[in-house]
């Protein structure tokens, strides 16, 4: 059980930091001072930072379930559903 928590601290700190590469990258690219090809370069890497985040997130997402008890005294998995929670849309939202 021990190997599970560190794993899961690794993942987290694997997303963390990912998410942390990814806001730095996107304050180089909004202070604008960067040229054209470092510009694109530097919106390539945050794309796949962006999807790393994102992978990290769907396999929290399928690891988070809930044991419910049956009518024959078992226990089934069940996916997890909050009343706050909307599935992710593919890929990242087009909103301006």
């Amino acid at each position: 059980m021990k190997r599970d928590n560190k794993s899961a601290t690794a993942v987290a700190a694997t997303f963390e930091s990912q998410l942390g590469r990814l806001q730095e990258s996107l304050k180089r690219l909004e202070r604008g001072d960067l040229s054209l090809d470092e510009s694109l370069s530097e919106y390539e890497q945050g794309l796949k930072m962006l999807k790393s985040c994102y992978s990290y997130l769907d396999e929290a997402e399928r690891k988070i379930e809930l044991m419910t008890n049956t009518e024959a005294g078992g226990a089934k998995l069940q996916p997890f559903h909050h009343e706050s929670w909307e599935p992710r849309k593919t890929g990242p939202s087009s909103k301006s």
